[in-house]
């Protein structure tokens, strides 16, 4: 009988050949989703089988984002047993984006592209993703309602979360439609040697208004007011016919919020805790100080 260990050998080196990677790319250690670096270039692999939730999200989003002016990932579903996945891709040579304003700028043009893309195949066909498309007004509240009410912050987010629900301007999110990334940030776009920037990662996109997009955005990479700035130049003007400014944000900053409080009441993480408390704090002085 094959060790777990070495099964577990055997199955990573049967993934990095179907994703041709060379030896000299391959890890040190388990993933199904990896980031590497060698040599000063990154490698983005990504393995995943039928159970796990993303598994649609990634299949729907690669058939949607065909003759998109960005490299996407080409999906190859190929029910490996050996590998033990049913998708598999790969991106080599990636450089990643970092925190100057031409960066931002380069990732706001992604976005955008992006959007507009999604925006275009969902007007010629609504049900192009699979499933259903969401209003930011829908996530917030499914959101608070996963929220334990023994949490310690709960009166606090309720309050909020209350108060954005009831706002005239929230309806303004639930008409247009596009793909939503689900987790855009300089963690999952990355350049290619001829400039192209890459986008990766969409085991949680989804139909939806493409201001959802800006959640993880506006509080965790572009907190500086230059980076906020040369983000919407390369934006473009509105999202969806909305302003971007922080008062229209603030209900989407504080979805992004309550993601992280959930998520710290499953795992204990105290750095991003303090990271969810020290956002929380700030939107709440912003939101009482714009009351």
């Amino acid at each position: 009988m094959t060790a777990p260990s070495n099964r577990w050998h055997l199955r990573r080196r049967r993934i990095e050949e179907l994703a041709g990677l060379s030896p000299a790319e391959w890890a040190d250690g388990p993933y199904s989703i990896h980031h590497h670096h060698r040599s000063g270039t990154r490698v983005f692999v990504k393995a995943m089988n039928r159970a796990l939730p993303g598994f649609g999200n990634e299949v729907a989003a690669a058939r949607m984002l065909v003759g998109l002016s960005l490299a996407v990932p080409v999906v190859e579903v190929i029910d490996d047993p050996a590998a033990g996945c049913a998708i598999i891709f790969a991106h080599r040579d990636l450089s990643p984006l970092g925190t100057a304003p031409e960066d931002a700028r380069a990732m706001g043009r992604a976005l955008r592209g992006l959007h507009d893309h999604g925006a275009r195949t969902l007007a010629e066909d609504p049900a192009a993703f699979g499933t259903p498309p969401v209003t930011l007004a829908e996530v917030l509240a499914r959101s608070m309602s996963r929220l334990p009410r023994t949490h310690p912050e709960a009166p606090r987010l309720t309050r909020l979360a209350t108060r954005a629900l009831a706002e005239d301007g929230l309806a303004a999110y639930g008409g247009a439609c596009a793909l939503v990334h689900g987790d855009f940030g300089l963690r999952n776009v990355g350049r290619l040697p001829d400039d192209t920037l890459c986008v990766f990662d969409f085991e949680h996109a989804r139909a939806g208004h493409p201001i959802l997009d800006f959640a993880k955005l506006w509080d965790r990479e572009l907190a500086a007011p230059p980076q906020r700035a040369a983000f919407l130049a390369g934006y473009g003007d509105g999202c969806a016919g909305l302003p971007l400014t922080d008062e229209m944000l603030w209900p989407v900053r504080l979805w992004a919020v309550i993601g992280i409080m959930l998520y710290c009441s499953r795992i204990e993480d105290a750095h991003f805790r303090a990271h969810g408390q020290s956002l929380l704090d700030r939107l709440d002085r912003e939101v009482a100080h714009h009351a």
